[in-house]
């Protein structure tokens, strides 16, 4: 019998054996079991959040289910290039959020849309101020959610690369801009979205500004 075949007999089933073993009780095991629903969120009326990165995906879903909970959510993307357009999007997801909040059966909360670059210090400095002045009140709940994969090398206008001044940089500017509002709330919290692909690979972080 030939190498293929004993591969598919033997070396294959090990594979997938270690493999469930590590997901199994490794840092995957959500995954194996991902028993938690929308509609076991708490009711969250009253509460205030941001949502990077809320127009599209992951962080779109995130955005309307909290306001579907009751929450009051501030949803944020570089994407939508004009305010208008901004609006536009939000007005879209504000229905999702009531078709969701009459299937949960839960009261919902208002979606508004906020521009925010994290490839840009400046942006997330505006966008602090902006807060600032229309909501002079707690923050309870932050998503850390927007982010970049997979570009072309490029450096923000900050000049750091690319997807680590737009995922990192950006995001750690942004909590730290917002942490007396956060610290005014009495059960906080700052959820950063994250990702495996760490895994593959070794950071350099002596080159984060160097050219390749």
């Amino acid at each position: 019998m030939g190498l293929l075949f004993w591969i598919a007999i033997i070396v294959i089933p090990l594979w997938a054996y270690f493999a469930y073993q590590f997901l199994s009780t490794g840092r995957l095991a959500p995954l194996l079991s991902p028993s938690f629903k929308i509609g076991d969120l708490p009711a969250l009326n009253g509460k205030l959040c941001i949502v990077t990165g809320a127009t599209s995906g992951i962080g779109r879903v995130t955005a309307v289910a909290l306001a579907a909970k009751g929450a009051n959510v501030i949803a944020t993307s570089r994407k939508s290039h004009s305010r208008g357009k901004g609006l536009e999007i939000a007005n879209d997801m504000q229905k999702e959020v009531g078709d969701m909040a009459s299937t949960l059966g839960s009261s919902p909360g208002d979606l508004v849309f906020m521009p925010l670059n994290l490839a840009s210090l400046s942006s997330v400095k505006s966008f602090g101020h902006e807060f600032a002045v229309a909501y002079n009140s707690s923050l309870d709940i932050l998503v850390l959610n927007a982010g970049v994969m997979h570009t072309d090398f490029g450096l923000t206008e900050d000049g750091f690369e690319m997807q680590r001044g737009t995922n990192h940089i950006g995001h750690f500017f942004l909590t730290k801009l917002l942490m007396d509002n956060l610290m005014q709330a009495p059960q906080a919290r700052v959820v950063a979205v994250s990702s495996l692909a760490h895994m593959m690979g070794t950071p350099d972080i002596g080159t984060h500004t160097d050219v390749p």
